[in-house]
């Protein structure tokens, strides 16, 4: 960016996060696009996605909130499932391309950038088109079909930019959270699919992903080398951060290990990597919460790393080092993309609400997974572990830029009543102030970290429920109307109806627009 951004730091992002599933809305109903999710949601497995924020006709709207925030750069999804929606009667391979689907997602990074926001596209935000099937990342087809995706959807939008006298994107995410994909569909099952849950299925979803988020970037990097008026783009993938090596870390490690040891010698290296990195975070002591349940999960987080470090055998991910080292002098990543939010698996237990026990919607090993373990609202907000993550990447990864993709935290909506709480009580706006002082002090430091996406600007669709609510602005998903509504923090003496309360806090966003302006 040419003008100083909100914090004061010239090009810095300070922005907000959403995914083209979950805000846009119009996915899995009757003559709409389908994606993987749409068996779950005729099932009722899922809660429909329906509606959801609209962001699909009212992004426009919503870069507009964003932009009166003070922000300069709004992170968004382009969608695999509506630009390339279904297979064509008598056709064989894959389907064609919809163009006007392609050209709605140019028109989003147009309008952003007109609005001063740098648009950050994400390719792949978990979900894939219906007709690849439940399981297309156990398959070697995959990868392929998605990097003619990446670059037709990147051709686009920079021909549309470039046509309206703007530069073309810069920052692109191919895969989001390969890690967490792979853990919520062949592990905890929270996602859908077919294909037996395990350590194998989990190595070669992994690999599979990587593998796409490689080829993707490479076509994309080609295509830029065919048009050097865009410049150079900046391709990542970005993890969900955990105190589990084998199930975060690895993943840049193992993408880098071109760039740092032979072939040979990258299994030993990443195994060298693990003991530091186990060793870095037990020194760094943070607080954590303890308790009975911590201690409890401490042992079940042991017992887990031990099942990623298997599923992580050597041999099941030889096709993607291959891939690696056939252009051993092409960094993988340009830049580290983190999704911080509670990073310590031992404090994945919970008690269920007496509803969740009763709940009789998954087999009995998916119910101790949905109701035992933690949820969004349940994640422990931590702001000493988004520097220490960040300072160990950039140990690793000295001079390559740090984003922080997502952070954010969820109130959520409680049973019978409408009122989003946290047990904890924490404020938005006091996590966002403790989560910006973090990132003030890496820039003071010389930590490169380039930019800040906060989760979200509204609430939103969260994979299966509307309970959590992770927005600056609150949405009545009972509304058809689907208003953006200027609600932060509980009052003292909330009403006990949603409507209510609705009326009692509009335009109450006065703090976190202050923090937001500010970066402080």
């Amino acid at each position: 960016m040419d003008a100083e951004g909100p914090m004061g730091r010239g090009d810095f992002m300070w922005g907000v996060a959403a995914s083209a599933f979950q805000h846009e809305g119009g996915y899995n109903g009757p003559g709409d696009p389908l994606n993987n999710w749409h068996p779950w949601e005729q099932s009722r497995r899922a809660e429909c996605s329906g509606a959801s924020v609209g962001f699909w006709d009212r992004y426009e709207e919503d870069f507009d909130l964003a932009a009166s925030l003070g922000l300069n750069a709004f992170r968004f999804g382009f969608e695999w499932a509506r630009a390339q929606p279904t297979r064509s009667p008598g056709r064989s391979g894959p389907p064609a391309m919809d163009e006007e689907a392609l050209a709605r997602y140019a028109a989003m990074a147009v309008a952003a950038r007109r609005r001063g926001l740098e648009p950050v596209v994400t390719l792949h935000h978990f979900t894939h088109p219906a007709w690849m099937g439940d399981d297309p990342w156990l398959g070697a087809e995959a990868p392929a079909l998605f990097a003619e995706f990446a670059v037709r959807a990147v051709g686009a939008a920079n021909a549309a930019l470039e046509g309206a006298g703007l530069r073309p994107l810069r920052w692109i995410v191919t895969v989001n959270e390969p890690n967490m994909l792979v853990l919520n569909t062949y592990s905890a099952r929270n996602f859908p699919a077919r294909g037996h849950r395990g350590p194998r299925s989990m190595s070669v979803a992994c690999c599979r992903l990587l593998e796409a988020h490689v080829r993707a970037a490479r076509a994309i990097r080609d295509l830029y080398a065919r048009h050097p008026a865009w410049g150079k783009p900046m391709l990542s993938t970005n993890t969900y951060t955990s105190d589990v090596y084998w199930n975060d870390k690895f993943v840049a490690d193992l993408l880098a290990a071109p760039q740092h040891v032979s072939r040979e010698g990258a299994w030993e290296w990443l195994g060298n990597r693990a003991t530091g990195f186990d060793e870095a975070v037990r020194r760094a002591g943070l607080p954590r919460h303890h308790g009975v349940r911590y201690w409890v999960g401490a042992l079940v987080k042991r017992a887990y790393g031990a099942a990623a470090r298997r599923a992580c055998q050597f041999e099941r991910f030889g096709p993607l080092l291959d891939l690696l080292y056939e252009r051993p002098g092409e960094p993988a990543l340009d830049f580290i993309g983190m999704d911080y939010y509670d990073p310590f698996v031992a404090h994945m237990l919970r008690v269920p609400r007496l509803d969740e026990i009763w709940d009789r919607r998954h087999p009995f090993p998916d119910w101790l997974v949905h109701h035992w373990t933690s949820k969004w609202w349940d994640w422990v907000a931590l702001p000493e572990g988004l520097g220490l993550f960040a300072r160990l990447f950039h140990a690793d990864f000295p001079g390559v830029p740090i984003i922080i993709a997502e952070n954010g935290m969820a109130y959520r909506k409680r049973w019978r009543l409408e009122l989003p709480w946290r047990s904890d009580m924490m404020r938005r706006s006091n996590f966002l102030k403790l989560h910006l002082a973090e990132v003030e002090v890496l820039k003071k430091d010389g930590i490169p970290v380039a930019g800040y996406f906060h989760w979200s600007l509204t609430d939103n669709y969260e994979w299966g429920s509307y309970a959590p609510r992770f927005g600056l602005y609150q949405i009545d998903f009972h509304d058809a109307r689907r208003e953006r509504v200027a609600l932060d923090e509980l009052g003292d003496n909330p009403s006990r109806t949603y409507s209510d309360w609705v009326r009692r806090h509009e335009g109450d966003l006065r703090e976190n627009s202050a923090i937001l302006r500010s970066g402080s």
